[in-house]
């Protein structure tokens, strides 16, 4: 839990909550049979999203030396058994952590547009996907659109996690809609 705590620089209070969460987990013999990795990352993850700040997958199962799609199980077996009320991710909580992970500092007004743009497009179901491509999408969009160009696709995909290819099928449906370009 720690070695995930610390590469992800999370706080003293959401690990407090995230090893309680893998206690109880514990207790109610949730992990028996099944990875002690993947239960403290799912702990984690689940936390992050419940505390409005959630992570990747990929970000989280690095440290924790599990796989995502054990991620995603042992996910899955901790909300239906604990009845955990888990926020579903939206992309624009993604687009901080994507420009933190930028090397060059994002411009505020770029990253406050791509959250805006990305809350719209969310909310109007005109664009479905990973919530990071989507995301990773309009930061893309935001910076060509307001000429930023040292923000390339290979950039901002990696640091999203996700492939050129679907941050540029997200920047493309983007150009569709001529409200967000």
């Amino acid at each position: 839990m720690k070695r995930i705590a610390d590469h992800l620089e999370l706080d003293d209070g959401l690990v407090e909550q995230a090893c309680s969460l893998f206690e109880t987990a514990q207790s109610d013999d949730l992990l028996v049979g099944r990875s002690i990795e993947a239960g403290a990352a799912a702990a984690i993850f689940i936390i992050c999203r419940m505390n409005d700040c959630p992570r990747q997958a990929e970000t989280i199962v690095e440290p924790a030396r599990c796989s995502v799609e054990d991620l995603w199980n042992m996910t899955g077996v901790l909300k239906r058994k604990l009845s955990l009320p888990v926020p579903i991710q939206e992309p624009a909580d993604f687009v901080p952590e994507i420009t933190a992970a930028l090397e060059e500092q994002v411009p505020a007004s770029m990253r406050l547009e791509a959250e805006q743009l990305a809350t719209e497009v969310h909310g109007s179901g005109t664009i479905q996907g990973k919530p990071s491509a989507i995301a990773a999408g309009c930061l893309y969009t935001v910076g060509r659109r307001d000429d930023h160009p040292r923000f390339t696709q290979r950039a901002i995909a990696d640091a999203a996690n996700v492939s050129a290819v679907a941050l540029r099928g997200h920047w493309r449906d983007l150009q569709e809609l001529d409200d967000y370009t």
